[in-house]
């Protein structure tokens, strides 16, 4: 009895004396079915409503949808990375599309830029079920092409191979940024005077360096280096070069190195 008792009193005191790793921010009280920074603005947005999208820190409403079925399968992830990840910047602009099955009867697939509410892409023969298969690179050309499939009552099914034109490299750094949640953001605000923020989080410790280069690929100013622990973190540039002198206006690159970790992002200085 008494070894019970003191048993109890330790798991109490251990019990209580254990910190509370994680709290919660907010409760969404909408069925979330995707979760992804869309427009490039280092804030995640969420889909839910079927087709409103809120900001992940407000939770405000900020871009509505055109009716139709966001593609989301978490059962891709082991099969394909591009299948899982087909919400991917297709035509170069800094900004996710959304790849989208509209009901029928219409029955298209779209790729949606939702930033300027048109469609990129828009596929669907008529009386045809079409049906995302996959992203890959099917012609070893290091660029992915889509693949579609059509079903055709009666049986019959047909496969659409399109070019795409997003290179591989591309996408494989954005599914390692999503695997391993190291992030470069946006640097804010942007264009910029006199000053900006760049923030950035690793989630392992790094020796971290942040530099920034002329469009001619010149070093003008390092701006930390230094090791880090995990966490968010941000640093400040203030359009002085490496002498203490201010430098004109422009087009500039910030770079991040962090471990194996390296990424570059445009920044525009006005005067």
């Amino acid at each position: 009895m008494k070894a019970a008792l003191i048993f109890i009193i330790t798991v109490i005191f251990q019990t209580v004396g254990l910190s509370q790793q994680f709290q919660l921010e907010a409760t969404i009280e909408k069925h979330v079915s995707a979760i992804f920074d869309i427009d490039g603005d280092g804030i995640c947005e969420y889909i839910a409503d079927t087709n409103k999208v809120y900001d992940g820190a407000s939770h405000n409403l900020k871009y509505t949808l055109p009716n139709g079925n966001i593609f989301w399968d978490e059962n891709q992830r082991a099969q394909n990375p591009y299948s899982y990840f087909p919400h991917i910047d297709f035509n170069g602009d800094g900004k996710r599309e959304i790849m989208m099955l509209t009901a029928s009867p219409d029955n298209q697939l779209i790729i949606y830029d939702l930033v300027n509410s048109m469609n990129l892409f828009q596929f669907g023969p008529a009386n045809e079920s079409v049906y995302f298969k996959e992203l890959i690179d099917i012609d070893g050309d290091q660029e992915l092409e889509l693949i579609i499939r059509g079903a055709i009552p009666g049986g019959e099914y047909k496969t659409y191979v399109y070019s795409t034109g997003v290179s591989i490299t591309g996408v494989n750094q954005i599914y390692h940024e999503s695997i391993n949640g190291y992030k470069l953001e946006q640097n804010f605000p942007n264009p910029f005077n006199p000053s900006t923020t760049i923030r950035y989080s690793i989630t392992s410790p790094e020796n971290v360096s942040i530099n920034i280069y002329d469009v001619s690929g010149q070093l003008v100013k390092e701006i930390t280096k230094d090791h880090n622990q995990a966490g968010e973190y941000e640093v400040v540039w203030g359009g002085m070069n490496n002498y203490n002198q201010k430098v004109s206006s422009g087009a500039y690159f910030y770079q991040i190195t962090a471990g194996n970790y390296v990424e570059a992002k445009k920044m525009i200085l006005l005067k």
